[in-house]
Order: C-alpha cells, then structure tokens, then sequence
C-alpha cells in the first residue's frame, strides 16, 4: 500500500496498521449484510441517480506513543446526489445529550452513603458500540460505488446524512425491547429500574449497580456489537478500573484503593482533552520553558481597542480555528468561557487586538495546567441550585450585557455557561433579571433531565440584585415598561412556585466567574467556590497532541 495520511492531522500512518483496519472494516460490512453487489442500470433505474462515490477515512485514534489506528469506508452523500427530499432533510436530525446529563450521571454516583454491601456499589460501565451505523436500517434506496463496482445498501453507513438518525431510531427500538423507559427531555437517556444509562452518538455511560450494570451490557448485546471499555468503581479486585476516557474526557474514581498516594476524600474527577490546550499553546507559538505564562486569561479594557481589522487570509484563519476549538474547551473550562465569548464575537471580522486576546488565553492555558472537576461524595440534596450574575453594559462596543448561569447538585458542578444578552438592558436591574430568565430556563431543564436519574429535587435561584428579584416576584412588566414580554413566563413560573429566588452577596457570587474578566485572587476564589481547581502535569492516560 502507498503512503496513506491522517485525515485529521495530516501526519503519515503505518501503511501495513492501515490496510488491516480496512480489512476489518470490510469484514464487519460482509457479517452485518451492509451492501450487496448491484449494477449501475439498476441503480439509475431505481434513483436516477449515479451512485454514491466512497472514500476512506484513515485516522490514529490514539497517538504517536500507543497508535490505535481506525479507517471507516465513507459514502460521500450531499445534497445534489442524494435520494432523500429536499424538503425532508429534517428526517436527518439526530439527537445528542447535554454534557451536563454525564456531569450528573457522575453527581449521583457520589450522592448518598456507600453501601455496606460490596454487590450494592455503584459502578459506572462504559460501554461502545462497534460499527454502529451499520447496524441501523436503512428505510431508502441508496447506491455506492467502491472502486468499479456498484452496491446497493441494505443498512445505513459512515458518511449518508441520515446515518445518524437511522441509529437513533434503532437504539430506541432496542431501548424498548430491553424494558427501559426514554427520557421525555431527551430521548438519549435510559432508565430501567434503579439503573440509569444514556447514550451519545454510539458510547453509553451507565451507572448502576455492578449486577445491573452487567445484565445491561447482556442486553443490549443482542441488539449490536457492544465492546466494554471499561467499569470505573471503587474496587479494583472487582476489575474496576481508576481511571478512564469518556469522549476523551479523563474519568477518575480517587479512593483509597484505586489511588492509595491520594490523601484526599472519596471523589470522581473530570478534566478536559488536554490536546486542545497543548495545539492552542503550540499554534501560539508558545512551547518550551521559556515562553511566558500568565495568571488570568484576558483583562477588562476600559475603553474600546482599535478596531484594525486582520486582511490577512491565513491569520484569519488561523484566528477562527483556534477561537472555535477554544469554544469547544471552554466547555469543560469555566474559567475561559468569557475570554471565548468575546473571542468568538470577532469571528465575522477578526481585528489584531482580538488576535493579542486570543494569544493572552493561550498563555494562560500554559500555564494554568488542567481544570479539574470534583464530585466528591455529599448526601442526598432536596434541591439543585443556580447562580446567576449580569455584567450590566459590560461590552464597551455595544454596551451589550453579559450573563452567566452556573448550575450544581450539591457541592458538585453540573453546568457553566456565559453569554452575551440579545437585548440591551436600560438599568442593571432588568440586565439582571434577563440573567435570571436564561439561568431558571436552564435550571428548569435540568430538573427535567434529573427525573430519569432518580433525582426529585426542587429548584433554587441565587442572585445578587434585589430589583432582579422584585422584578420576578411581581407580575407585569411595572415600571419597567421596556421589559421584553417574551421573558415574563418567569414571573408566572415562580408564582406557581416551580423555583424559588433567594438573594445573595455580591462578593459571595461564583457566577462572576462567567461575567467578567477576574483578577487573580477573585479567579481563583470562584473556582475554589464551584469545586474546581487547577493542576499541574498530566494525567498517565492524556494522549499527546499531534503538533
């Protein structure tokens, strides 16, 4: 075989490791009955169309130190050679859970006593399911093409747009025969008995007991091929491990058994791919030593910066990569999700003091280390709580207002975001209660989420303003007769007491985290308050980033 590249990286893969991944994907094809040979007139006779043209998509699932080399044969269907209405592409859609369901999923499996009995512990099964669309239905008519020869399809397959949706609807299927009830906020998650399991793309978590969780596993493998890819518990005479990946997140259970150096409580751990941060830092040109760190990610500017804006197509471009891929770590940093933000808002027109902001994050990420995540055991909690803060007019282009909602079970962080408010705010009060609007609509579907879980809790709202929470106790717009209608069902929703608004100090207010850009101290102090903290070094299990 010729030299063959990472689609992903661009980096050249071991020719000989390559055509064994194709060979086993053409034999899982043949056992699973994927496609049949055909004939060209066939397929125009039957579509009118040419057939599908396929292509391979080679890429090294690990990394330069443990390759784990994966190529998927990938039907290259687009809007103009594809079978499906133009009118129906809704038809495509498939459903993803919130990252918040698997932060929860992991909040429970720390809330309440350890039982006495080792068969009674919650484990945490990790389950994938290999070759996922080829086990799907394929309810079209669909031709490929691979190399001269032309196939019809008989299941769905890697690349067809509505191979994802062709899942769902057999995993939902193969839900219903296992005997387990689909959530009603999101059809991704699962619950049968005390087991709780919920599925994103063709990976499921589940938490249960170590019975049920293996009786899942069982089930469901008379409905695909289901590889475990590991059982995170306590116990690791049981075969439970301490450390694991879940959408390359890193998943850790610290006890005294798995982590014996570890002299802290009982607790899991999430912390975020750290590849993102070391290709951030990297494209930054800030690698070695020598390159400067600091301690915050961006700083407040008083007045509006000049607005040059970059004309160069591959700084532009460069600038778009890393601010999105930012956006996508900010996720799992809390700490950075205002600097993202605000990055974000140039992408139209990226200006050379948004490129300097970009740069000033990157060297924070190099030398902050990892943001990790803690649940550590708590009892059971009667409530969930939001906090939800507002930077009145803190956008000094648009005097635009910033809020940020941070969302928790207990002592454990579930959600974090920070957005800019579509409206502008004529006083801090109504900016203030917009935030409230956005934090009880988030806080609301979160309960929603948590029935599937077990969790019967009611909703508590946190904020520093006490015209915000005047404004949501009354009902009517007031005085405030420029408040947007639309944000009024909030008045409604407190009346009927499905939360509760209670006020708080300014200063004891982890929210701000998402407002602003903090100082060091203050920075530090909102993450103490929201459990996370950050760490130097890396993980055993991180994989290292292709740069």
């Amino acid at each position: 075989m010729k030299e063959v590249w990472d689609k992903a990286t661009g980096l050249s893969l071991d020719p000989a490791a390559v055509e064994k991944a194709r060979s086993e994907e053409m034999d899982f094809m043949a056992q699973l009955g994927v496609a049949e040979e055909s004939t060209l007139e066939e397929c125009l006779a039957l579509t009118g169309y040419a057939p599908v043209p396929t292509q391979w998509v080679d890429t090294n699932k690990g990394d330069e130190a443990s390759p784990d080399i994966r190529s998927r044969l990938v039907a290259m269907e687009t809007p103009y050679r594809s079978t499906i209405d133009q009118n129906g592409w809704a038809a495509t859609f498939a459903e993803t859970p919130p990252l918040e369901a698997f932060r929860l999923q992991m909040s429970m499996a720390m809330t309440g006593e350890r039982p006495a009995n080792e068969d009674d512990e919650l484990v945490v099964g990790l389950l994938d399911i290999s070759w996922a669309h080829f086990h799907s239905e394929l309810g079209r008519v669909v031709f490929i093409k691979i190399g001269d020869k032309v196939y019809r399809l008989r299941r769905a397959m890697y690349g067809l747009k509505d191979a994802n949706a062709a899942f769902d609807k057999m995993s939902a299927k193969a839900a219903l025969a296992m005997g387990c009830n689909i959530g009603t906020f999101t059809h991704c998650v699962l619950r049968r008995g005390t087991l709780t399991a919920q599925r994103h793309g063709d990976d499921y978590p589940v938490l249960g007991t170590r019975r049920e969780v293996k009786q899942f596993t069982e089930d469901l493998s008379k409905h695909f091929l289901v590889k475990t890819r590991a059982v995170l518990g306590p116990p690791p005479e049981a075969g439970d491990v301490g450390e694991t990946t879940y959408l390359n997140r890193i998943v850790r259970w610290i006890n005294k058994k798995q982590f014996p150096k570890d002299s802290g409580e009982e607790r899991i751990d999430i912390e975020a791919d750290p590849r993102h941060a070391h290709i951030l830092v990297a494209e930054a040109g800030l690698t070695g030593t020598e390159a400067k760190s600091l301690g915050t990610p961006g700083v407040k500017t008083s007045v509006e910066e000049d607005e040059e804006v970059i004309d160069d197509e591959s700084r532009t471009s460069r600038f778009r990569s890393s601010t999105m891929r930012l956006g996508y770590l900010a996720q799992d940093r809390p700490e950075c999700q205002f600097a993202s933000k605000e990055l974000a808002r140039m992408l139209s027109k990226p200006t050379a003091s948004a490129e300097g902001a970009l740069k000033r994050v990157c060297r924070f990420l190099h030398g902050a280390g990892r943001c990790v995540w803690s649940f550590p055991r708590q009892h059971r909690q009667s409530y969930i709580d939001g906090y939800s803060d507002t930077d009145w007019a803190g956008c000094v282009r648009t005097r635009r207002s910033t809020s940020c909602s941070m969302l928790f079970h207990g002592q454990h962080l579930i959600g974090c975001s920070s957005t800019t408010q579509n409206l502008v705010a004529l006083s801090s009060g109504e900016a203030e209660y917009y935030g409230l609007v956005k934090t009880a609509s988030r806080m609301l579907g979160l309960q929603a989420l948590g029935v599937y879980f077990g969790l019967q809790v009611s909703v508590r709202i946190h904020v520093d303003s006490t015209a915000c929470k005047g404004i949501a106790s009354r009902r009517g717009v007031g005085k405030s007769r420029h408040l947007h209608v639309q944000v009024l069902w909030v008045q409604k929703a407190f009346e009927e007491g499905k939360f509760q608004v209670f006020k708080v100090k300014g200063t004891e207010s982890c929210s701000d985290l998402g407002t602003k850009h903090l100082a060091v101290r203050e920075l530090l102090e909102c993450l103490r308050w929201t459990g996370l903290r950050l760490e130097k070094g890396q993980s055993a299990i991180a994989l290292c980033a292709a740069v």
